[in-house]
């Protein structure tokens, strides 16, 4: 599959599964004009690329992606929580750069562990082991990526541009993964304390 159609399909799916009444229980607190902008803006600037002196060539959704996580980050430090997700941020940018480069292993098993839906799965484990908020795991799912993906070009000495296709793929599936799966252990959760349904943070 060519990289990138994998991510517009699953935000259709994404966007389908919210309007279909999904959106309190997936994305809580998050308004329906917030989604559509966010949306809209990642299908327009998905065509554009910006050149950042320090880093390069940048996607510019991607751009967007890692500025809407930078502000979800300061607030988090305004209520003293920054830290420890910086922690998160550096577990999941490793697990990145560990995944990437067994594209050039000479084992072939190895190789096999870099394929989008394999990163995308043990990234998924990762977040969801940090937080059960979606703006926890929209923090260290991006910010995470993105300085993986610094380290890759840094190491590899390439001037690929950051925030490519394959990378936002991941990301996709990713953040669609542990936004469903926190919804379903929320729903696990109140079944067992006989509770009503907790809608996921």
């Amino acid at each position: 599959m060519t990289p990138g159609i994998l991510s517009f399909i699953v935000w259709i799916c994404f966007f389908i599964l919210l309007a279909s009444g999904w959106r309190t229980v997936v994305l809580r607190h998050v308004s329906w004009r917030w989604i559509i902008c966010i949306g809209v803006s990642w299908i327009l600037l998905n065509r554009f690329t910006v050149t950042i002196a320090a880093a390069g060539k940048v996607n510019a959704a991607w751009l967007l992606w890692c500025l809407v996580a930078v502000l979800l980050l300061l607030d988090q430090f305004i209520r003293l929580r920054g830290f420890t997700l910086l922690g998160h941020i550096g577990l999941v940018a490793a697990a990145w750069l560990w995944l990437e480069l067994l594209k050039w292993s000479s084992i072939s098993l190895l190789r096999q562990l870099s394929k989008e839906w394999i990163i995308a799965a043990i990234i998924s484990l990762m977040v969801l082991a940090v937080s059960r908020r979606w703006t926890y795991q929209w923090i260290v799912l991006t910010l995470g990526l993105a300085c993986g993906d610094l380290f890759i070009q840094a190491k590899s000495g390439a001037s690929s541009e950051l925030g490519s296709a394959g990378l936002q793929d991941v990301w996709w599936v990713s953040f669609m993964t542990v936004r469903m799966v926190t919804a379903a252990m929320q729903w696990i959760k109140g079944r067992w304390r006989g509770t009503k349904w907790k809608q996921a943070d």
